[in-house]
């Protein structure tokens, strides 16, 4: 393979792993994670909150997916959590596997959450019951749910029984620990409790309905791009402008190189027939008739004639008497 051949692949694979930087990622592993059910809070149905925290030794960022059923439609949140806290809303993807969406997020902070909205209460009248799966996407170390009562409630039970209930904004929340999950595995809760109230809980607490989303890797206003298109551009460019010189300089010296080799051979031609790597000699010089000769050249012998000041073979200049 020739040097140009080898530098265009090695371009081509600096161009591709530029562009998809993700594609290769250490395996995914949780330390832990809850899945919070909230029904009746501030929408009819359930709302629905994974949150947990990544493995230590996962590398940021990362990009996490998590399948949820295909009848939610889209995500309401899907956030990192920084070290003071602070919830950073990131752009998703979506993407539908059967009856599954996949919802997909570049995660540059070790803690994640992610909230959508489910109708597992609809045609019931007071008395209320539904049961969530959950099937880890990811290996866990510890899992749990977290069930929060609506206000209003009463003979509030959840199967498996809650390990404790706090009390989180006036909201009994239960807390059910599962364990550790493999991927692929599934835990269930199944929820009963009786409720007249038609409101709901937010509506009673008057928490105000949360704005819009803005994502913190989204392009900025006035036409700004994201980092990570960024780079990508970026080293396209950079990538494309060394392929052009090296493309350039090769071509130069394809062009010099034939030009110098036809020179040193017209040269070999002019000087006529000699060994390889000697000296060059140059032509001797017409011997004058011997009645023209009126002296002798003190350097080499050659005859000189009257007109001749310098020597026509070794070009010494001619003593004069």
């Amino acid at each position: 393979m020739t040097l140009l051949k080898r530098c265009l692949a090695l371009l081509t694979l600096l161009i591709v792993g530029t562009a998809l930087p993700a594609q290769a990622q250490t395996p995914v592993r949780l330390d832990e994670m809850s899945v919070a059910l909230w029904p009746e809070y501030d929408r009819p149905g359930v709302l629905v909150i994974y949150s947990g925290t990544l493995a230590e030794d996962v590398p940021l960022p990362v990009t996490i997916t998590f399948a949820i059923p295909a009848s939610v439609g889209t995500p309401s949140a899907t956030a990192g959590v920084d070290d003071l806290g602070s919830f950073r809303y990131r752009k998703y993807e979506l993407r539908t596997q059967g009856d599954k969406l996949l919802v997909s997020y570049s995660l540059p902070y070790r803690r994640f959450q992610m909230e959508y909205y489910i109708d597992l209460l609809a045609g019931q009248g007071s008395d209320k019951e539904f049961t969530f799966t959950y099937q880890a996407d990811y290996p866990v170390r510890d899992f749990r749910f977290e069930v929060q009562e609506p206000l209003g409630a009463s003979g509030f039970q959840t199967e498996p029984a809650a390990g404790s209930v706090v009390t989180e904004a006036q909201l009994p929340l239960h807390r059910i620990p599962i364990g550790a999950l493999e991927q692929g595995q599934s835990a269930s809760v199944t929820v009963r409790y009786h409720r007249e109230e038609r409101r709901l809980s937010a509506e009673i607490l008057g928490v105000p309905t949360p704005g819009p989303a803005e994502f913190e890797d989204a392009p900025r206003a006035g036409g700004g791009i994201s980092t990570t298109t960024a780079i990508v551009l970026g080293g396209s460019l950079i990538a494309v402008g060394l392929a052009l010189g090296l493309w350039m300089w090769t071509r130069s010296r394809a062009t010099a190189g034939p030009s110098r080799q036809a020179r040193r051979y017209a040269e070999r031609r002019a000087g006529g027939r000699e060994t390889k790597g000697a000296p060059r000699r140059p032509a001797a010089a017409p011997q004058p008739k011997p009645s023209d000769v009126v002296g002798y050249c003190h350097q080499c012998g050659r005859p000189l004639k009257r007109d001749e000041v310098y020597c026509p073979n070794c070009g010494t200049r001619r003593k004069l008497p």
